[in-house]
């Protein structure tokens, strides 16, 4: 059963470090076979008030997967470089952003 994984940095604050970190993870979504389903791109909020300038959901075949990819030493050092290019804008909306649902 396929699995998402959402994403929406809530600010980009070093745009050559963060280009150099969207380049380097297509590898790691690659080799756990995942695929971008969004990626980017303008938002339109139709309901609330959260307005993300950037999301991005990713689709992986089951959750061993998907945890596979995120803990590998291959995403965790690009996590590293991510969280010093941009603010994670997930943390106060957990529930909302990065719940994993199967679908």
């Amino acid at each position: 059963m396929n699995i998402y994984s959402c994403d929406a940095p809530a600010a980009i604050t070093d745009s050559a470090g963060f280009a150099e970190c969207r380049k380097l993870v297509l590898a790691p979504i690659a080799a756990f076979r995942g695929r971008f389903l969004t990626r980017g791109g303008a938002t339109e909020v139709l309901e609330g008030g959260w307005n993300p300038s950037r999301l991005v959901v990713l689709e992986f075949p089951d959750v061993a997967t998907l945890k596979a990819r995120y803990y590998s030493p291959e995403y965790q050092s690009l996590l590293e470089l991510r969280k010093r290019t941009a603010h994670l804008g997930f943390r106060h909306r957990r529930r909302r952003v990065t719940r994993i649902r199967s679908m």
